[in-house]
């Protein structure tokens, strides 16, 4: 199991990180143009053959997105809604009026 976890890793390939070090050295360097020449050859010929399943998947991604959104919106509203009437229904306040009597002790106390 060890074994396989090294060469996972990289770690049982001899010289690994000097060999990734000069592959992105190389890929990075303006004199070698490795990232184009990569590009070029491999990154664009598969996109462009690829490229009506890519707008096709990108399409139904979006579809999918806004569906789950009005969806999850939906649900988020109706357990506001549901949280507000529960709370407001816990806490009810009965309100009794003042009556003028009381309004003329107050104010003459000068509890206004």
């Amino acid at each position: 199991m060890s074994s396989v976890c090294l060469a996972l890793t990289g770690e049982g390939f001899p010289f690994y990180y000097e060999l990734k070090i000069a592959f992105v050295a190389w890929l990075l360097s303006p004199y070698t143009k490795g990232s184009s020449l990569l590009y070029r050859k491999f990154v664009h010929p598969t996109l462009s053959s690829k490229e009506k399943e890519i707008d096709d998947c990108l399409v139904q991604a979006k579809d999918r997105s806004y569906d789950a959104l009005v969806h999850f919106g939906k649900r988020g509203l109706n357990v506001a809604a549901t949280a507000a009437v529960m709370a407001a229904s816990k806490h009810s306040v009965t309100w009794i009026p003042i009556s003028s009597a009381d309004k003329t002790s107050k104010t003459s106390s000068g509890m206004d």
